[in-house]
């Protein structure tokens, strides 16, 4: 018999217990976004330059860790959905 490692089943218990939706999402990202965002909008109305540059940089570095974390995140479900498969099969 298959077994899963420990963040296979974590992702996978984790997408079970997710509520999905758009506005969830900005729920649990909002403590990241909002500081990010009222810094662009002080320094677009400003027109401050490195004030604008920092906001903008940390906005697209979030991103980029979102994107990291999903790649991840994929890689231990696409490996758990194999093993299921296996297991599946052999029935």
């Amino acid at each position: 018999m298959t077994s899963f490692t420990n963040e296979e089943k974590e992702i996978v218990l984790k997408i079970l217990n997710e509520k999905p939706g758009f506005i969830r999402t900005l729920i649990t990202f909002s403590p990241y976004i909002i500081p990010s965002l009222a810094m662009f909008l002080y320094a677009f109305i400003k027109q401050d330059f490195l004030a604008l540059v920092v906001s903008y940089s940390v906005l697209f570095g979030l991103v980029i860790l979102y994107l990291v974390y999903m790649e991840r995140s994929a890689k231990d479900l696409r490996s758990a959905i194999k093993k299921y498969e296996d297991v599946i099969k052999a029935l």
